[in-house]
C-alpha cells in the first residue's frame, strides 16, 4: 500500500516519489505542487515530519554509528566492537519494525482524515506546506481581501474534498480497506485503524482533539518526540534485547494510555509552545526544526534529561573524524555530517538543466528549454566553463521554504528560490553541499557492508528469537487491539470475513464504502459526498449497516442528524 508509488528512507530522511517531475513546477515563479500529487505529498511529508524528531533522529544516529564501526571493520578486520555493534543493530531493527504500523497509520490518517483549518492556532508541517505550496493559501487570501477569509476557507475545503473524493483517492482508500490485518502488508491497515480509534477515543475525552490535525500533532509529539523513549533506545548499559523490548513495552504503555488518558488535563499553552522552534538543540540535523522544546507531559523528567544527553553524545560520536586508514581514503570524510544536515530537508525531485551565461557569474537556468531562474548570480563559485547543471528541489517544512540547489561535477554551488531566503540558511545549504546522490550511494554501500558483517553470525536467529519470545505478540496485541478498541469479537469477525466479503465482493460497493468512510471523517452527509463523486454510496452504506454487527464500531452508517459515521 503506497510502497509502489513512493517511499522514504529513515536514515537520510530522503523521500522518493513516483511522479517526482511534477514538483518542478515549484522552480517557476508562482508555481505550485499539482493537485494530483496531494495524497502522495501529504503521505510522505507526514513520514518526513515523524522522522525529523528526537526518536527518528536517534534511530538514524544509531544506524550511522553502526555504519562507522562496520566501516572500520571492513578496512581493518578489527572485531573488538562486535558485540556492541550487534546490540545496537538488534535495537535498531526491532524498534523500527515496532514503529512501522504507527508510522504508516499516521501517514494514512493524514491522507484520508485530516481537514486542516487555516485559522487554527497551530498547523502540522505537512499541511502547512500543502497550504503554502499546493493550495497557495497566502496568495488566495491576498487576492480575496481580508473580509473574505471565511469564503477562502470554504473554497479550500471544497478543493480538499474534490481531490480526496477523486477516483484515485477513493481507490486508494478502498485498497487500504481490503488489506489484510497480518502478514507483510498488515501494518498498513492495522496501523491506520489503530490511529483512527485513538482519534475517536481522544475526541470523546478532550473535545479539542476532535480536530484531526491537532490530534495528529499531539500523537506524533507523544511518541516521536518522546525523549524518555530515546533514553530506552540509546541506553548502551543495557543488552540489545533488553533495550528493544523495553522500548516496545514503553510504546505499548504510551499508546494504550492514549493521547488523552481518562481525567487528563492538557496544558494547551505549553503544548503549542513546544511546537515552536527554539535554539535549545543546535546540533547538525537538529530536531528543533520540527519540535522545539521537549513536551514532557506525563514523561518522567529525569528520563527526558537522560534521553537528551544520550542523543547529544551519540551525535558527537557519529561526527568524530574517521580513523586514518588507506582503505578509507576514498570515503567522503564529511559524509556523516552531511547526512545529519540533510535530514530536515524534504527532497522532491532532481532534473538536468543548462546554464546560459548573460554576464560574468550571472546566467539563466533552463530546464528542457524553459527558463526556470532568470539572471541568477553565482555568489560562491565561478561560471567558467559551466554548461550542464543538476537541479534538486527541496522543501524545508519547518522554515516554510521551497528551494533548488544547482550543482554538477563541482558539487553544489548555488541555491535558487522564489522565496526570500535567509543568507545564513543559504550558507548552511552550501556548506553542507546536499549531495543527495552521494548520500544515497554511500547508504546503499553501507547496507551491503552490514549484510556482509552479519551473514556469518547468528544475528538473524537472535532477532527472530526476540520476536518469537514475546515481541511479536506484544506488537500484535498493541495495534490489533487498538484497531478495534479492545473488541475481540469485532477483530475476529473482520479478520475472518474481510471487507470484500461484507460487500459481496462487489467492487462498486467497496468503493462506495471507501467514499463513505472519507465523508465520515469530514462530518459530511451522503448528499454532500455525492456532490464530489458518483459512487453508489447509499447501497454501500445500506449493505454495511445490515451486515456489520458491531454498532459501537460502525463500518458505515448515517446518524440521526443525517451525517455519515464510520470507525474505519
Amino acid at each position: 500500500m503506497g510502497a509502489e508509488s513512493a517511499h522514504i528512507d529513515l536514515i537520510s530522511n530522503h523521500s522518493v516519489f513516483r511522479d517526482d517531475q511534477s514538483f518542478l513546477a515549484l522552480t517557476r515563479s508562482g508555481g505550485a505542487i499539482p493537485p494530483g500529487m496531494y495524497s502522495s505529498f501529504i503521505h510522505e511529508a507526514t513520514h518526513h515530519w515523524c522522522f525529523t524528531s528526537p526518536v527518528g533522529s536517534s534511530l538514524s544516529l544509531l544506524y550511522l554509528s553502526i555504519a562507522r564501526r562496520v566501516l572500520n571493520w571492513a578496512a581493518t578486520g578489527d572485531e573488538s566492537e562486535y558485540a556492541e555493534i550487534l546490540d545496537d543493530l538488534l535495537t535498531y531493527r526491532f524498534v523500527l519494525e515496532w514503529l512501522r504500523p504507527l508510522s504508516e497509520g499516521l501517514a494514512l490518517f493524514a491522507e484520508f482524515d485530516v481537514n486542516p483549518d487555516p485559522a487554527a492556532r497551530s498547523m502540522s508541517p505537512p499541511f502547512d506546506a500543502a497550504m503554502l505550496h499546493l493550495f497557495q493559501l497566502p496568495q488566495r487570501l491576498r487576492d480575496a481581501g481580508e473580509s473574505a477569509g471565511d469564503a477562502v476557507r470554504y473554497s479550500l475545503y471544497d478543493d480538499i474534498h474534490r481531490w480526496r473524493f477523486s477516483p484515485e483517492s477513493v481507490a486508494r482508500k478502498a485498497e487500504l480497506l481490503l488489506q489484510p490485518m497480518s502478514g507483510p502488508s498488515g501494518h498498513y491497515l492495522m496501523g491506520y485503524l489503530a490511529v483512527k480509534q485513538l482519534w475517536r477515543n481522544a475526541a470523546r475525552r478532550v473535545p479539542e482533539l476532535a480536530d484531526a490535525d491537532l490530534f495528529m500533532m499531539f500523537l506524533r509529539k507523544m511518541v516521536y518526540a518522546d525523549y524518555s523513549l530515546v533514553a530506552r533506545i540509546l541506553d548502551r548499559s543495557q543488552p540489545g534485547a533488553t533495550r528493544a523490548l523495553g522500548a516496545a513495552e514503553h510504546l505499548f504503555d504510551r499508546l494504550w494510555d492514549g493521547p488523552a488518558p481518562d481525567g487528563a488535563r492538557v496544558d494547551w499553552d505549553a503544548f503549542h509552545s513546544s511546537l515552536r522552534r527554539t535554539k535549545w538543540d543546535p546540533l547538525p540535523g537538529a530536531t528543533d526544526r520540527a519540535d522545539g522544546l521537549p513536551y514532557v507531559g506525563t514523561d518522567n523528567e529525569d528520563a527526558v534529561r537522560q534521553g537528551v544527553r544520550l542523543r547529544q553524545a551519540l551525535n558527537a560520536e557519529v561526527l568524530l573524524p574517521l580513523e586514518e586508514h588507506p582503505d578509507l581514503d576514498i570515503f567522503p570524510r564529511d559524509f556523516f555530517a552531511n547526512v545529519l544536515s540533510e535530514r530536515p530537508f524534504m527532497w522532491l525531485c532532481s532534473t538536468q538543466g543548462r546554464w546560459v551565461p548573460v554576464a560574468k557569474n550571472v546566467g539563466t537556468v533552463e530546464v528542457g528549454g524553459d527558463v526556470v531562474f532568470r539572471d541568477f548570480k553565482l555568489r560562491h563559485a565561478s561560471d567558467d566553463g559551466l554548461d550542464r547543471l543538476r537541479l534538486d528541489v527541496y522543501l524545508d517544512l519547518y522554515e516554510r521554504y521551497a528551494f533548488t540547489t544547482l550543482g554538477g561535477d563541482r558539487g553544489v554551488f548555488g541555491v535558487a528560490s522564489g522565496y526570500d531566503l535567509d543568507p545564513e540558511f543559504v550558507e548552511e545549504v552550501l556548506r553542507t553541499g546536499l549531495d543527495r546522490e552521494e548520500i544515497l550511494a554511500v547508504t546503499r554501500a553501507f547496507r551491503q557492508c552490514l549484510h556482509e558483517y552479519t551473514k556469518s553470525t547468528n544475528f538473524d536467529e537472535v532477532l527472530e528469537d526476540l520476536w518469537s519470545s514475546g515481541g511479536r505478540e506484544l506488537l500484535d496485541q498493541t495495534y490489533s487491539s487498538l484497531a478495534f478498541d479492545g473488541d475481540l469479537a469485532a477483530h475476529q469477525h473482520f479478520t475472518r470475513t474481510g471487507i470484500s466479503a461484507l460487500m459481496t465482493n462487489n467492487a462498486g460497493l467497496v468503493r462506495g464504502l471507501a467514499a463513505a468512510t472519507l465523508g465520515a471523517s469530514a462530518n459530511m452527509s451522503p448528499e454532500a459526498v455525492a456532490e464530489h463523486c458518483d459512487f453508489d454510496l447509499p447501497a454501500a452504506v445500506q449493505r454495511a449497516t445490515t451486515t456489520w454487527p458491531f454498532p459501537r464500531l460502525p463500518l458505515a452508517s448515517v446518524d440521526n442528524d443525517g451525517f455519515l459515521e464510520s470507525a474505519f
